[in-house]
């Protein structure tokens, strides 16, 4: 077992970890924290502590600002071609809570890193937290923020298409049958053409 140091109120764990194969054949696990940082350790040493970690979110408690979305994974070699920055062992995809990037405070963000060591392949703010996972399927990441239902290119995190709801989406998508299905807290489940 391994503890994260306590540094505010309401830091534990609030998300499902996920479990990779890292770069030593060793299984490797991510996990989001309410403190802001992601965690990644390798499940053979895990009281050695992190092998990485990376400050993504401003981190606390109510209302949360920290992660509570489990991180997505996507195995194998992924390259930004508006970089050229590529990601050989896997991407983590995650959601989290308010932070600043580039000078600009925003209520929460989506990203994609390198699995192995944390290098931000892309990141985008978003105007609130995400609550649930990203959802992967055919080079498209599917995140959701309040009553909005965002459909990105996963190399470059490019918007691709956007649907707002009438409630907000606390639940992750799922892709199916060239559809993109969605529940929002008005009890409806949308499908939204691909």
């Amino acid at each position: 077992s391994w503890q994260a140091p306590e540094a505010i109120q309401d830091d534990d764990f609030g998300d499902t970890p996920v479990v990779f194969l890292g770069p030593n054949n060793h299984n490797w696990l991510a996990v989001g924290n309410k403190d802001g940082y992601l965690y990644v350790l390798d499940t053979t040493a895990i009281t050695a502590g992190p092998v990485w970690k990376l400050k993504m979110a401003n981190g606390g408690g109510n209302p949360i600002k920290g992660i509570i979305a489990p991180t997505a994974f996507l195995a194998g070699s992924v390259t930004n071609p508006s970089s050229g920055q590529t990601c050989a062992h896997g991407v983590l995809f995650l959601a989290a809570g308010n932070t600043t990037l580039a000078g600009k405070a925003v209520g929460g963000s989506i990203s994609a890193m390198c699995a192995d060591t944390g290098a931000i392949l892309w990141q985008s703010g978003t105007t609130g937290l995400v609550w649930a996972a990203p959802t992967l399927a055919n080079g498209l990441l599917a995140d959701q923020q309040g009553k909005t239902e965002e459909l990105r290119d996963w190399t470059t995190g490019q918007v691709l298409q956007h649907f707002t709801l009438s409630q907000n989406i606390y639940d992750a998508a799922t892709f199916a049958n060239s559809r993109l299905y969605v529940g929002a807290n008005d009890h409806a489940l949308y499908a939204f053409g691909l």
